[in-house]
């Protein structure tokens, strides 16, 4: 029996790519890819209770993610319970705040925050979580970590901490278009250079060409002030960096009118913990 209630309710944040380099085609599949991710303070709220009763339940006020088990959140808690064996039910709440197939990171960040939480109620070391983070996605060991900003190696999943820690404004604006990273690394159309500190995404190329609308709010972000502008991860979300709340608060209202029906935003650098807490790369 469990000795008392366990319920906790957590954020799951976001990132962006401050830049993306694609390097080349790995035998397992996956790219070869330079990356410098960036937390933001865009976020998911989940809230998690333990029951006596074996099995997993996930609910969410949005009607665009699935609540079976193709979920990173389920997915998450099904392999902590079983790698850990540890007898107990579940319960998921996810409140959606990120656009889902965005280029955010959403439910990477999600499949992250279920690992650090379980591992918090259950009383399970959080640097034993680096392999189940591996198994669920290319991104979810960067949200382990703790990291504001990091590069990531290999297919992503290779991160290091970037000690210069930038604050950044940024607007992000998604024109509602779903694009899987598969098929944004399928269209691409060619390979650069491992130099991530150039403010581009390879990605864009091939995504650009079927949805010419990236191209046009990239353009448009910098007419109205931003300083840089980017496709983040496989898209479709867009982000301008901006010197100065006024000249954000300025391009916000701009967008929200021109663009009634996108996701528009406004967001700041987040950096979870002044150091990270869990060992990665071991």
């Amino acid at each position: 029996m469990l000795e008392k209630r366990k319920r906790k309710k957590v954020k799951s944040y976001s990132k962006i790519n401050l830049g993306l380099k694609v390097t080349g085609k790995r035998d397992d599949g996956f790219h070869e890819i330079v990356t410098l991710f960036h937390a933001i303070n865009l976020c998911d709220e989940i809230t998690f209770e333990i029951t006596e009763e074996e099995g997993i339940s996930l609910d969410s006020d949005s009607t665009d993610i699935p609540l079976d088990e193709s979920n990173l959140c389920w997915k998450a808690a099904k392999m902590f319970l079983k790698h850990f064996k540890i007898k107990v039910g579940v319960k998921i709440y996810l409140k959606k705040n990120i656009p889902v197939s965005a280029g955010l990171g959403g439910g990477s960040g999600n499949a992250a925050a279920t690992l650090l939480c379980l591992a918090e109620l259950l009383k399970i070391k959080k640097n034993k979580l680096y392999p189940l983070a591996l198994k669920l996605g290319s991104d979810v060991p960067f949200f382990l970590s703790g990291y504001g900003t990091a590069v990531g190696n290999g297919r992503g999943e290779l991160v290091t901490e970037v000690d210069e820690i930038h604050k950044y404004l940024f607007l992000l604006i998604n024109p509602g278009i779903e694009i899987s990273a598969s098929w944004a690394y399928l269209h691409m159309d060619r390979f650069s250079e491992d130099d991530p500190e150039e403010m581009e995404n390879d990605l864009e190329s091939g995504v650009i060409i079927k949805y010419p609308i990236i191209k046009i709010l990239k353009e448009e972000l910098k007419r109205k002030g931003a300083r840089e502008s980017l496709m983040s991860g496989s898209g479709s979300t867009v982000f301008g960096i901006f010197r100065t709340e006024e000249a954000l608060d300025k391009a916000e209202k701009y967008f929200k009118y021109r663009y009634k029906n996108f996701f528009i935003v406004k967001a700041k650098s987040y950096f979870p913990f002044k150091r990270p807490t869990v060992l990665l790369n071991p």
